[in-house]
């Protein structure tokens, strides 16, 4: 649970980031808040779900570079919080239990979960130890095999992920309960939300003490205070009815350093009871009639006649006089320099039970955790993929392919991860074989990477080769002579590639000089539409009014014969005209060709009395063989003009 509403107040401090940007980081995790946050889903249906999240919690870390360190909480956690959560239990069963009985029977802390084992009559609470118990032990099975360090606090797992960024041992911790500040912590992670197919929409919430100092003028010992006003799992109730409104400006009242000692001085607080007292003289005390136009003693009917006293008027008073003093303003002066909400904070003080002997020791519980960092570093070990496979289908029933197809980019970035000496050292599982291309992959570069499996003789590995995308830094570091020779291969490609482009581009550029030199227009553009493909081969044109194709024959000095023959064309002007403009085009041109073709004069309109239709005539019809004349024609005279078709003249005339 935490301190009670107190991440809504330091929202404004909070910044999202990516799990990208905590690569090389070390960062403490409380495993139980994990395994409680697992057990709260209901989406889920399965049995194991707390061991689903945790491998793909732990998959993700090991792909995006992060050294997790994992905390459990103590077997015997602070009596404090021991009687809040049965408290609270109890609550909920309807019934309240008195702590010393429940202590002789059941022991207290350890000695209850040793009883729950040998009796039969276990309560829930037992059982629910028990069970959890076993749930964490699978976890940290899991995680062993991952290869990932866990220690186990003496009472809190929070307290000890404080202390140890407290100390600079990790860099961040990773929790979503308040108290990591109360410990210590300087940077906390929280709200993680994994996606499973990329690490650039996986998030996480940051808070950062120096950002909480600085924008809202709270420290450790502030934070603390309030979590012995507003309740914590040392004490649920805290304060009665003090909530963060009233508490976060007097705690900042009260400042960085004296603000524990403000708090629990409250009782014997000199100025505190002499304020007290003035408060207590006030409500006491009658207010007597004031001038409405002088505030001073008296009325203003009385004031307007015989003046006043106070503004040492004979006749009316004045409208800006001096502060009355009387016994009651007096007082209110003197209270004002006192602040109205710590007295009110010292009278709910005194009305709550146990104040100030019970919020002392919560407060000592969150200064002197009594937690110890470890004597040595942390190390991280290379995931053992064959007990993972096995745990995993024991547990959820995976097949060997699909967990290999999980745990092998597991391995990919381990071995990405480890200094190229550190490596030397022992036989490395798994080693790339070949680099196949460049990709993207969350805005990244990467190596699409053949990996070679080492470890052949496990029957779980369907085939020896895995193809994963690794990040193109990552890989460079770790192996950098397969990626420079890699490099240097891409590069020699696109010169090549390069120098191909600049040859054809070389040639459309001559053979446009050569064009222009001759006076021949260049073709911008020698895409046409199939209509205008089909117009160009009737009309023998291209389509659009060009000319027909050309023969240029020109003879240079030394007797040498150049022939060049080529299409001109009237193009298109811009390339990037559409189709539909193209076809436009063409449909206009045959409209023209058409009109121009029924202009043009025909052989039946030299003749009389030839029908309308556009057909073939026959001889029979134009020419009369018998006398050897035309039946007339105004174009061409009388039929004496003419005597045969046959005649030289008329194929002149014609």
């Amino acid at each position: 649970m935490g301190v009670k509403g107190l991440w809504p107040v330091l929202e404004d401090v909070k910044q999202v980031v990516t799990l990208r940007s905590l690569r090389g980081q070390t960062v403490a995790i409380d495993l139980s808040g994990w395994i409680v946050q697992s057990h709260g889903l209901k989406d889920y249906k399965g049995t194991h779900q707390h061991l689903r999240n945790l491998f793909f919690k732990v998959k993700r870390f090991l792909i995006d570079g992060i050294n997790a360190v994992f905390v459990l909480d103590g077997s015997e956690p602070a009596r404090l919080k021991y009687e809040t959560v049965r408290n609270r239990r109890s609550v909920q069963s309807g019934h309240v239990a008195d702590t010393d009985q429940c202590d002789q029977q059941k022991g207290y802390l350890g000695a209850s979960s040793h009883c729950g084992e040998e009796r039969e009559g276990m309560d829930e609470r037992i059982v629910r130890s028990k069970r959890f118990e076993q749930i964490v032990e699978q976890c940290r099975e899991l995680l062993q095999y991952f290869g990932f360090p866990c220690i186990q606090s003496h009472h809190e797992g929070e307290a000890l992920c404080g202390l140890l960024n407290e100390k600079q041992m990790v860099d961040a911790v990773m929790t979503d309960d308040m108290d990591a500040f109360l410990y210590g912590a300087q940077r906390v992670y929280r709200n993680l939300m994994i996606n499973n197919h990329s690490s650039h929409q996986s998030r996480v919430d940051s808070y950062d003490m120096s950002d909480i100092e600085e924008k809202l003028s709270l420290g450790r010992g502030q934070l603390v205070c309030l979590a012995a006003m507003m309740g914590c799992d040392y004490d649920a109730k805290g304060i009665q009815k003090v909530g963060k409104i009233k508490a976060l400006p007097l705690v900042q009242r009260f400042g960085k350093e004296d603000a524990i000692k403000r708090f629990l001085s409250l009782e014997d607080d000199v100025d505190l009871l002499r304020g007290e007292k003035i408060k207590q003289d006030l409500s006491g005390m009658k207010k007597d009639s004031h001038c409405s136009q002088c505030r001073h003693l008296g009325n203003y009917v009385s004031h307007k006649k015989n003046g006043c006293e106070q503004c040492k008027t004979k006749v009316s008073c004045d409208t800006e006089g001096e502060m009355c003093n009387c016994d009651w303003h007096n007082k209110n002066s003197q209270l004002a320099q006192y602040s109205e909400a710590e007295l009110k904070l010292r009278a709910l003080a005194m009305e709550t039970p146990g104040y100030p002997d019970r919020h002392r020791k919560v407060i000592n519980e969150y200064m002197n955790s009594g937690e110890v960092c470890p004597a040595e570093n942390f190390q991280w070990s290379k995931p053992q993929i064959d007990r993972i496979q096995n745990f995993m289908k024991k547990y959820l029933k995976w097949n060997y392919s699909k967990t290999s197809s999980h745990v092998i980019p597991c391995l990919t970035s381990w071995e990405l991860k480890q200094r190229k000496t550190e490596s030397s050292e022992t036989t490395p599982l798994i080693i790339p074989d070949s680099i196949i291309s460049t990709k993207k992959k969350d805005h990244q570069d990467c190596y699409e990477v053949r990996w070679h499996m080492l470890a052949v003789d496990l029957a779980c590995l369907e085939e020896p080769y895995y193809v994963t995308l690794e990040c193109k830094e990552a890989f460079h570091l770790r192996f950098p002579e397969m990626a420079e020779k890699f490099d240097e291969k891409t590069n020699l490609e696109k010169i090549k590639k390069m120098e191909e482009k600049r040859s054809v581009k070389k040639r459309k550029l001559d053979t446009k000089s050569s064009l222009k030199q001759l006076k021949i227009p260049f073709p911008q553009n020698k895409l046409l539409n199939s209509g205008t493909r089909k117009l160009a081969s009737k009309t023998g044109t291209d389509g659009v009014g060009s000319q027909p194709q050309l023969s240029i024959e020109s003879n240079s000095s030394n007797q040498e014969h150049a022939v060049i023959s080529t299409s001109i064309k009237r193009s298109i002007p811009s390339r990037k005209m559409d189709q539909r403009k193209t076809k436009k085009v063409a449909n206009r041109n045959s409209r023209r060709t058409a009109k121009n073709r029924e202009k043009m004069p025909s052989i039946s309109s030299f003749f009389t009395g030839c029908p309308k239709k556009k057909q073939k005539l026959s001889l029979d019809e134009e020419v009369n063989l018998q006398d050897g004349t035309f039946s007339g024609s105004p174009l061409l005279g009388s039929d004496s003009d003419i005597s045969s078709p046959t005649d030289p003249s008329f194929q002149q005339q014609l």
